[in-house]
């Protein structure tokens, strides 16, 4: 016979069982997730030119990626597409003029609750010379990326709300001639499901520095939001930007290095750099804040990954210093061995 007490330890465990089986079943149940379904490239052009007039034939570069698709050979980006270029005639320190263009998008977080996109797209160009000779370098990315993404996780059709932050900035700087012959011009673009984000939330991401004396240009955005959709529905985010520098002589000398420490030239005459980074991060939860970084008014440059004096590179031989998602001032000291991070820190906008 059962006795009471052993009835009350069985109804005990059985509804401790039933609850532990619900709260199992219903957390599998109403795990959510953003997926990436499809990628695209939309509209690539990357250009580079270097000619310091001293050493026949200028050279040329342009991105050699057809049918631009995103793949995983980026570390720490499951889907990215990335494509670097670069133009360059040296003849160590007497002459060097140099183009570098960068096209990088990346995804990380698909299948999870936040989903990061992350975009550099830039363009640089410098110019040394201990002689008092012409020289044309530009060097332009134009590159848009076209993702679409939904909610997955739950029944087709169940209602949900997805969020999104973004953090934007962009910047440009050549520095002040009495000739100005140089110019950089950038135009971002951030669509939500076709709705521009930047004209919604009163943010202007262009600029055009043609002939101006004011030679450093630089505009953030920052917002979020979230819309109400269903399970199964496919949304679109398209994000990226045209960025352009051209310089040509006579430039201005101002010092950077010099070629014994780590390879820097001596008295760069002239440089430019217009620069696009981008974080958009999409979630089916609430995302925090950006951390805002203090942004100097000076002029800066950044390496593309992969170059040779970015900390990843291929060929290391020790001056390796350069973080290739920061911005650094053309007045900072020489870096030490090992590198350090840039005026701009990336790691500030991640959040």
């Amino acid at each position: 016979m059962i006795t009471s007490q052993a009835r009350a330890i069985r109804s005990y465990f059985r509804i401790a069982f039933l609850c532990s089986a619900f709260f199992l079943f219903s957390n599998t149940a109403i795990t959510q997730s953003i997926t990436v379904t499809s990628t695209d490239v939309i509209d690539l052009d990357m250009y580079a030119l270097a000619d310091d007039h001293a050493i026949p034939p200028f050279e040329e570069a342009e991105c050699a990626v057809l049918n631009p698709a995103f793949g995983s050979n980026v570390p720490d980006w499951p889907m990215a597409f990335l494509c670097n270029i670069a133009a360059k005639q040296s003849d160590f320190c007497e002459y060097y003029t140099t183009a570098d263009a960068q096209a990088f998008c990346g995804i990380s977080g698909s299948g999870s609750s936040t989903v990061l996109v992350r975009v550099v797209n830039f363009a640089s160009t410098h110019h040394n010379t201990a002689k008092p000779i012409g020289y044309d370098a530009y060097a332009w990315t134009d590159a848009w990326y076209d993702i679409d993404f939904e909610v997955s996780g739950l029944p087709i059709g169940t209602p949900v709300t997805v969020h999104y932050r973004y953090d934007v900035w962009a910047f440009g700087g050549s520095p002040p001639e009495a000739a100005e012959l140089d110019y950089f011009i950038m135009n971002g673009s951030l669509f939500m499901n076709g709705t521009d984000l930047f004209a919604q939330d009163g943010f202007n991401m262009g600029f055009n520095n043609v002939g101006a004396n004011i030679k450093n240009a630089f505009n953030n955005a920052s917002g979020s939001g979230s819309f109400s959709t269903t399970v199964g529905d496919s949304h679109n985010l398209y994000l990226g930007s045209s960025s352009d520098i051209s310089i040509e002589g006579p430039g201005k000398d101002f010092k950077v290095g010099d070629c014994g420490a780590f390879g820097f030239q001596t008295n760069w005459k002239d440089a430019g750099t217009v620069d696009y980074s981008a974080f958009v991060w999409i979630s089916v939860d609430p995302v925090p804040s950006p951390v805002q970084a203090s942004i100097p008014e000076e002029m800066f440059f950044s390496v593309d990954v992969g170059s040779d004096k970015e900390m990843s590179s291929p060929f290391p031989d020790g001056s390796q210093v350069f973080d290739p998602g920061d911005a650094y001032l053309f007045s900072n000291s020489p870096l030490p061995p090992g590198g350090a991070s840039g005026a701009i820190n990336d790691a500030d906008y991640m959040g």
